[in-house]
């Protein structure tokens, strides 16, 4: 969102922030997020929760590119067969997680199309630049 250096109490409240809203896709789908409900569980006000993400799409967004995606995962020196076995096991637990079902049907029912995967792509190449082995 910002690209300008947070200050220290800034950057705790958006990680509780985000904390707490892909808590509650987790447990509820993204229907469960709201600007209150999130500022309650992350123990902040509700103006600070609008002062990072005004929008709720982009709260959502965001709080979704911090959950696990073990499917961009690089491989620990296994052979092609070893990772990819590992790799397609995973992504498999991943999409039978609920929380995972829960962020494609926020793909699905917000009908951006192409915004979603400009959004996505967008996300996995500031992880790459930040850290490849992240990824």
């Amino acid at each position: 969102m910002e690209d300008t250096p947070l200050d220290p109490r800034a950057e705790r409240s958006r990680t509780a922030i985000l904390r707490a809203a892909a808590q509650i896709i987790g447990e509820e789908g993204y229907s469960g997020v709201t600007h209150q409900r999130v500022a309650e569980r992350a123990g902040v006000g509700r103006a600070t929760v609008y002062r990072h993400w005004a929008q709720l799409d982009d709260l959502l967004f965001d709080a979704i590119a911090t959950l696990d995606a073990p499917i961009f995962r690089s491989g620990d020196g296994e052979t092609l067969r070893e990772w990819l076995e590992a790799e397609l096991s995973y992504a498999g637990a991943m999409f039978a997680s609920p929380t995972t079902q829960h962020l494609i049907a926020v793909l699905v029912d917000r009908g951006q199309g192409r915004m979603v995967v400009e959004r996505i792509e967008c996300g996995f190449r500031a992880g790459l630049e930040r850290d490849p082995k992240q990824v």
